[in-house]
């Protein structure tokens, strides 16, 4: 059992924030499981008034059964109660075929982020909104209109998501589950690894070898439509044909979305 709190932050200047929390309790041997397990992921120590009990509250995502729990309900199409509304579990039309049979086991992914990823198999990745805010996630609202209006786009399917519904108010996107996309980084780490190498391969050259050719004096718009210089081509390796490639996507993902 657990609960998802939606926490108010308030400051002494500046608008309140609001954050999300997922808590769960144990005691007795589970909480001396949870604390040998999880030692990061404990909130607090209690104990009951009067009696010889002991408890923690623990960070909800430690526990891979509270993460299959929202899976589970996406595939029920589950409504769970709250103190002031409802967290409902809506899946898309690519659920489905997207879970696929057998069970999914969940990881929690240890990448530097503001949102916890969770990866489900190596079929899903679910991110839990940290910070959430009224109204419809850019992330979850995108990605259901390319799900519907532009397949052929290279982007990741949106499979369902967790929203938090009051009455008169507007719904609150707590989790995103998408399709996983298998990688070996992101483009930004990608280009810092080629740029480290650039500047080694032009450091260790022959003084006398000729690393200065004329700068063109057309504009950069001119330069896209040419092959890029040999010795371009030569000390950036493929990660030209890479940013070709991001440029397209990017492109049609403008196109479709226009």
């Amino acid at each position: 059992e657990a609960r998802l709190l939606l926490v108010r932050v308030d400051y002494v200047e500046g608008e309140p924030e609001t954050y999300l929390l997922p808590v769960a309790f144990a005691e007795g041997e589970r909480a001396e499981r949870a604390i040998s397990d999880w030692p990061d992921s404990i909130v607090t120590r209690l104990q009951y008034a009067g009696r010889d009990r002991t408890g923690v509250i623990y960070e909800a995502t430690a526990n891979r059964d509270f993460l299959r729990v929202l899976v589970e309900g996406l595939a029920r199409r589950r409504k769970f109660k709250g103190a002031a509304g409802q967290l409902a579990a809506v899946p898309t039309e690519m659920f489905r075929k997207l879970r696929g049979k057998g069970a999914l086991e969940p990881s929690v992914l240890r990448s530097d982020q503001s949102n916890t990823s969770v990866v489900y198999g190596d079929r899903m990745i679910m991110k839990l909104v940290r910070r959430p805010y009224a109204g419809l996630a850019p992330d979850m609202e995108i990605g259901r209109f390319l799900n519907t209006h532009a397949p052929h786009v290279s982007t990741p399917r949106v499979a369902g998501y967790l929203e938090y519904q009051r009455r008169r108010a507007e719904p609150i996107t707590l989790a995103i589950i998408q399709e996983y996309v298998h990688n070996e980084g992101d483009a930004w780490n990608y280009s810092l690894d080629v740029a480290t190498t650039f500047f080694e391969q032009v450091t260790s050259r022959s003084a006398t070898e000729t690393l200065h050719p004329a700068l063109p004096e057309v504009s950069l718009l001119d330069l896209m439509h040419q092959e890029p210089p040999p010795l371009a081509r030569e000390l950036m390796g493929g990660y030209l044909q890479s940013a070709e490639l991001l440029g397209k996507r990017t492109g049609e993902l403008h196109v479709a979305l226009g």
